[in-house]
């Protein structure tokens, strides 16, 4: 995963181009795919997994990791609406270090 966003700080011009915050949320599952994370719909997760995701996220300021690695290299784009925080979640299937 780090490697995905160290693309990003490398490449930054490349995702800054992107004239729609959905053109630069393509170019961004794009980079997701290629480094081997495959995308899956809310309704792929159970809904006991999904409530504890929702709790987690509708507290803002939580600087702390969710770990559920039973949807490792995975992506959900856009759990809760085009409209609403986050626009992805990325399950790696790593724990915090």
């Amino acid at each position: 995963m780090l490697d995905i966003f160290e693309d990003i700080i490398k490449h930054r011009a490349d995702y800054l181009r992107a004239e729609t915050g959905e053109h630069f949320e393509d170019r961004f599952e794009r980079r997701l795919r290629s480094a081997g994370y495959s995308p899956i719909l809310k309704r792929d997760i159970s809904a006991d997994d999904f409530r504890v995701i929702k709790n987690f996220f509708v507290q803002k300021q939580n600087v702390d990791f969710l770990v559920f690695k039973k949807y490792s290299k995975s992506f959900i784009r856009g759990p809760f609406g085009s409209q609403n925080y986050p626009d992805f979640i990325v399950f790696t299937g790593t724990t915090k270090t």
